[in-house]
């Protein structure tokens, strides 16, 4: 897996703030290094046992960590006076400060979070396997997330600088959307097939498919999204190993099949990193498009270069770009406040109105 489970957490009640986000720190990069991928081509019973307590140890050690963190904010709130409620376990009740009942607060959510999760993976005995190993990387995800969001709290509380990498789940989750763009229009390029000329349009398909399948990217898909792909390249050699047997009739369902797996694919739109990272770069064009100053060439190229992170946000400001369409123009701007209405409705009209 790439990873050295942790140890059981050693945290102790004189802990300090600090200490405990370092553990959850650890733990987050810990996570990071954990791959499932191999265990995919594993039986289902054997990938069972040997997935589930890797990452129920996670899970688990999470939990103590955050709570251990959550103890430790609320110590510090309201120090050695209300040791008896801390030892109750009341960590809301003594803490004062609104800014530290918010750090209490979102640690309890967290804690809430992963305890479901890893109920919901205790409880999992008749799933398939690539449902399984989806569940497993959800909660993987979900601790890696859950780490990076309070540790940016805790430090924008104790006005330090952050060390954990956020831009970590967003590179990944941008490099998945260009891949998953590029088979959608190499499946799109040449418009719908003609009935005579499918085997040719599969071919090609199985080829953009193919690449897909053997790219280093692929480790880096959602472990259902590569067991679709799996099936559906087998689904293609199928056909194509029958030749002039093969039934036109289900070669066309089967194009009809790989469109629709493409464009559910695109859901990768809906991913929580993606969605903040185009809501920022989206407003910020909006604000040089409609500022004051006009866009001379290096602050257009620049802009350009910037926007192009948003290609498969939305497909006519794709072919705009694409087209070098100039940013000033009336297309452009449209495209960009349409689409950053749909992610920031509020700051984007603000925009657009106070030009």
């Amino acid at each position: 897996m790439g990873a050295r489970l942790p140890a059981a957490s050693t945290s102790s009640s004189t802990d300090s703030v600090r200490d405990c986000l370092d553990r959850v720190r650890g733990l987050a990069r810990v996570a990071r290094r954990v791959d499932l991928f191999p265990y995919e081509s594993h039986r289902s019973e054997e990938a069972r046992r040997l997935v589930r307590p890797m990452i129920e140890r996670l899970l688990l050690v999470a939990l103590d960590d955050v709570l251990q963190l959550e103890e430790a904010i609320a110590r510090r709130a309201r120090p050695a006076t209300d040791d008896w409620l801390l030892d109750a376990g009341e960590t809301e009740a003594i803490a004062e400060d609104p800014r530290q009942r918010e750090l209490i607060d979102l640690c309890g959510m967290i804690r809430l979070d992963l305890s479901q999760r890893l109920e919901l993976l205790r409880r999992d005995d008749g799933s398939e396997l690539w449902e399984f190993l989806t569940a497993c990387n959800h909660a993987r995800g979900a601790l890696i997330k859950a780490a990076v969001s309070l540790e940016a709290a805790v430090c924008a509380s104790e006005r330090v600088p952050t060390q954990l990498d956020a831009l970590h789940e967003v590179s990944s989750a941008l490099r998945v959307r260009a891949g998953y763009r590029r088979l959608q229009q190499a499946l799109t390029a040449g418009g719908e097939p003609e009935r005579e000329r499918i085997g040719e349009r599969l071919a090609e398909a199985a080829g953009a498919l193919e690449s897909l399948v053997a790219s280093a990217l692929f480790i880096e898909l959602r472990v259902a999204d590569r067991c679709q792909l799996r099936r559906v390249v087998e689904r293609l050699d199928h056909w194509l190993r029958e030749g002039a047997r093969a039934d036109l009739d289900d070669g066309i369902r089967l194009w009809q099949d790989l469109c629709g797996l493409a464009a559910v694919m695109q859901q990768v739109n809906n991913r929580q990193e993606l969605v903040a990272h185009d809501r920022a770069l989206l407003l910020e064009a909006l604000g040089q498009l409609y500022g004051d100053a006009p866009l001379d060439p290096g602050r257009e190229a620049q802009l350009r270069e910037r926007l192009a992170a948003a290609l498969g946000r939305d497909a006519e400001l794709d072919a705009l770009l694409e087209a070098g369409e100039p940013l000033g123009s009336a297309a452009v701007l449209r495209a960009v406040t349409r689409a950053a209405v749909r992610l920031e409705p509020g700051e984007a009209q603000r925009i657009v109105i106070g030009r």
